[in-house]
């Protein structure tokens, strides 16, 4: 068991939502990739035009910028997505 949170902001860093929540996952880079994804979820909800996503798991990044690298197993589907 894991858990996760985003926090959402505008662009003078003021907090607009924050959520936190707990998944069942194998491995670290699950819970980062499972983070990214429900922030990419959120930014798409809230019709952002703009959104700058963070994160301090390089390889999970790595995933995200070139689909042609090579992503562990376990985030395959998530990142596809």
């Amino acid at each position: 068991m894991a858990a996760s949170g985003i926090i959402a902001r505008d662009s003078g860093g003021s907090a607009l939502l924050w959520c936190v929540g707990r998944i069942l996952v194998y491995s670290a880079i699950s819970v980062e990739a499972w983070g990214l994804h429900i922030a990419c979820l959120t930014a798409l909800e809230l019709n952002c035009s703009k959104a700058v996503f963070e994160s301090d798991c390089l390889e999970l990044i790595n995933c995200f910028k070139d689909p042609k690298s090579i992503c562990p197993w376990e985030i395959r589907a998530v990142v596809m997505t």
